[in-house]
């Protein structure tokens, strides 16, 4: 069940990862994303423990979303070879948790979107092409895909 959601301001973001184009309800593609990042995360210079699944819509405006998964950096001037960045401003957000593995999360993202979203009176950020941004804290583990998920949604502020 989804529970209410928390209002925090967070960033900015330095991110260094894997980025790849993603369908919504595969999360297979996703899984496999994940373990690739899991198998290069130590290449990447200046690490804090905190890794994130940021959704953007595509800027072609096709289907889908690009999905960047990633490690949060205290600076993006060391890149490895294969990986992209990504910088967030700070901004607010509606903090969803998410108890379960990553198998798991289509169901809240849905539950965000479906039950959520079209009752909520906070000021969803519909403009950005940032969708949501998954944040996986301490107890995450990147190669067993489980431990502490939220689901972070733009607000306007």
């Amino acid at each position: 069940m989804l529970g209410t959601p928390i209002i925090r301001t967070h960033g900015p973001l330095n991110l260094i990862g894997i980025t790849d184009r993603q369908v919504f309800g595969e999360r297979s593609t996703a899984a496999d994303q994940w373990g690739a990042f899991g198998a290069r995360a130590h290449e990447i210079p200046h690490a804090l423990p905190d890794s994130y699944g940021v959704c953007r819509q595509p800027a072609d405006g096709s289907t889908g979303f690009i999905y960047l998964v990633a490690q949060q950096v205290t600076t993006i001037d060391q890149v490895p070879a294969g990986m992209t960045t990504d910088q967030i401003q700070a901004r607010p957000y509606a903090v969803f948790t998410h108890n379960g593995d990553v198998s798991t999360i289509d169901a809240t993202c849905a539950a965000i979107d479906e039950d959520w979203r079209p009752h909520t009176d906070l000021q969803i950020d519909t403009d950005c092409d940032l969708i949501l941004i998954e944040h996986y804290g301490p107890l995450f583990n990147p190669v067993t895909l489980s431990g502490d998920i939220e689901i972070w949604v733009p607000l306007i502020g």
